[in-house]
C-alpha cells in the first residue's frame, strides 16, 4: 500500500483549495497517491458547488495536472449521491463519460438518514444494476456498513466482492460521517470483519477533506486494516 488519501474535494465543488493547491499540500503531507473526487448529481448542493454540468471540464483540468506530476500519483474520481431524497437514479447516469474517470464513489448507498437528516434509502442493488457498464473501479463512500447491513454482514460482503465494489474506510474530518462520536469502521463487528476478509472485499482510505486540514491523517485506519488483515484495492498499491 502506498500512503494515500483517496477521498478529497476541491473548489470544483465545495472544497477550499484548487486542485493545484491540494496537490501541493499532498506533497507536503508526503502522500504518494491523492484521490480527488468532487461532488456530482446531488440536490443538496448548488450547481456551482458540484461538477454535474462540468464533467468534461473537470476531467480535462485534472488530466492536465495528472500528466505533469512526478513522485505523486493523482487519481481522478467523482463522488455521486444516490440517495432517493437528494441523489440520482443510477440507471440515469452518463456511463460513457464516467468510464473516463479513474474511479467512482457512490455515497448514501442503503442509507436511510445522516446526522443532518433523512436521505432516503436506495438499495445497493440499484447501483449493482449498472455496475457491469462501468469499466472503472467502483466504491462505497463513507458507508456505515455495520448499521446499514446489520445481520446481513456475510451477504453484503459476498455481493461487494462478486461485483468488485470496494469500500472506503474514513478517518473523518471534524467528526463528519461518524456515529456516536466514532468513525464507522470502529463500529465493525468481528462478524463483519471476518466476512470482508473471507470474501476479499477491497479497501481504500480517505478523509473526505474539504478544508485540507486533515489531509492524509489516516494512521489509525491503516492500523485497523493491518490488524484485521483487510486487503487494499489496487488503486492504492
Amino acid at each position: 500500500m502506498r500512503r494515500h488519501d483517496l477521498h478529497t474535494h476541491t473548489n470544483f465543488s465545495d472544497g477550499r483549495f484548487s486542485p493545484e493547491d491540494l496537490v501541493q499540500l499532498a506533497r507536503e503531507k508526503k502522500l504518494k497517491i491523492l484521490g480527488i473526487c468532487d461532488h456530482a448529481f446531488s440536490k443538496k448542493l448548488l450547481d456551482s458547488y458540484q461538477i454535474t454540468t462540468r464533467l468534461e471540464e473537470y476531467l480535462r483540468h485534472l488530466e492536465t495536472i495528472q500528466k505533469s506530476l512526478n513522485g505523486l500519483m493523482l487519481r481522478i474520481g467523482i463522488e455521486i449521491d444516490v440517495s432517493k431524497n437528494y441523489g440520482v437514479d443510477p440507471a440515469l447516469l452518463p456511463v460513457d463519460i464516467l468510464n473516463q474517470f479513474d474511479f467512482v464513489l457512490f455515497e448514501y448507498v442503503n442509507t436511510a438518514s445522516e446526522y443532518w437528516g433523512k436521505v432516503g434509502r436506495r438499495s445497493h442493488m440499484e447501483v449493482i444494476s449498472i455496475r457491469n457498464q462501468l469499466e472503472i473501479p467502483v466504491g462505497l463512500a463513507h458507508n456505515d456498513i455495520q448499521q446499514n447491513y446489520q445481520g446481513k454482514e456475510a451477504e453484503i460482503s459476498k455481493i461487494l466482492a462478486q461485483n468488485e465494489i470496494f469500500i472506503e474506510l474514513q478517518q473523518s474530518e471534524r467528526g463528519r460521517n461518524t456515529r456516536n462520536g466514532m468513525d464507522y469502521y470502529n463500529h465493525f463487528s468481528q462478524r463483519l470483519i471476518h466476512s470482508l476478509v473471507e470474501n476479499g472485499v477491497r479497501i481504500v482510505c480517505g478523509t473526505d477533506t474539504h478544508t485540507g486540514e486533515f489531509l492524509g491523517e489516516l494512521d489509525d485506519v491503516y492500523q485497523f486494516i493491518s490488524q484485521n488483515n483487510l486487503q487494499y484495492h489496487e488503486l492504492v498499491m
